[in-house]
């Protein structure tokens, strides 16, 4: 029964690492060891662990391994990340060839089921207790890390008397300015010039996007942020107008492992960092003319000494004004 080749020590310990190392070891020691690590132990453990629920499948779920990763770690997989990414969910990877290094555990784990060896048969407490262990390695290594969010509407209006591709300018100025915080820690990170983005390599994470004026300077440009959503367009005036939508208040969900495993992370800098900074996230262009526009406004619905506006304010609108 091919089941019992679960028992195998060498998934057991590729089980093991995954989780070690994405739950504590990347966690404290972030580094590119740490980073390719996962993907040794993942490559090894993900096709050998279906191949022996479906053996009949097994050539097709190593090819569909090794296919999956290199698009994955491409610039191909950019579309899929940027769509899902703009529906909420927070996903992201580091183009790196060298991560098709991992490719070699595939061919460890066909290797190792190609091979006519006898087992004994597996308990069924023991086959049940390895596929939650498993399945919860696989689910849990591959989502981003917990936040809880509160939302508040806000649509308060700043105006700034200058050409919005001025605006932009300082705005960008002010991120760049942001990454000094990041730069204290010595923490790394890099540009990607491609879409203007600064990303931590380790985990994929944008830590800032550089806005970037269309063609059509009457255009609305939308920006979705770490901790709130805002539009900016130039008035009929020449003037730059930004519109403060949403406003987000993001904390870290660590729950029990991270009362167990807290490390002393640079991730968790890294977070700090978002939370801090003028981090955006998503940016999407809208061509719309100003009437349109401000049917979406309604000025000052809240509380001019709401503490969360108080503090985008003091990170974004005074440092640009």
């Amino acid at each position: 029964m091919e089941r019992n080749r679960l028992q195998h020590p060498l998934f057991i310990l590729s089980v093991i690492v995954l989780l070690f190392n994405d739950f504590y070891l990347k966690q404290a020691y972030g580094n590119a060891i740490t980073g390719k690590l996962s993907d040794f132990a993942g490559l090894l453990a993900f096709p050998f662990f279906f191949s022996c629920l479906l053996p009949n499948w097994k050539k097709h779920i190593h090819i569909l391994t090794a296919i999956l990763f290199i698009w994955w770690k491409s610039s191909f997989s950019q579309f899929f990340i940027d769509g899902v990414n703009w529906a909420g969910i927070p996903i992201g990877r580091v183009v790196d060839f060298s991560d098709n290094m991992a490719l070699i555990s595939i061919l460890i784990s066909y290797f190792i089921l190609s091979k006519k060896t006898e087992y004994k048969n597996i308990k069924p407490a023991l086959l049940y207790s390895i596929t939650f262990v498993s399945s919860f390695a696989f689910i849990a290594t591959s989502l981003p890390p917990q936040t809880l969010e509160s939302y508040t509407d806000v649509n308060k209006v700043y105006s700034f008397e200058k050409p919005i591709d001025e605006f932009i300018v300082d705005f960008n100025d002010l991120q760049k300015k942001e990454l000094k915080l990041l730069d204290k820690h010595k923490i790394t990170y890099q540009f990607n010039p491609d879409n203007g983005t600064y990303i931590y390599p380790e985990t994929g994470d944008t830590l800032l996007r550089l806005v970037t004026l269309g063609e059509n300077r009457k255009d609305t440009i939308h920006i979705n942020s770490y901790f709130a959503n805002y539009m900016i367009y130039e008035n009929t005036d020449g003037n730059t107008t930004l519109v403060l939508k949403n406003i987000f208040n993001i904390s870290e969900n660590t729950g029990l492992l991270g009362k167990i495993f807290p490390g002393t992370a640079d991730i968790a800098k890294v977070r700090r960092f978002q939370k801090k900074s003028a981090y955006i996230d998503n940016i999407k262009t809208i061509s719309a003319p100003v009437d349109d526009r401000r049917i979406i406004v309604k000025q000052d619905t809240i509380s001019k000494n709401n503490k969360l506006i108080k503090e985008f304010e003091k990170r974004i609108i005074k440092k640009i004004k």
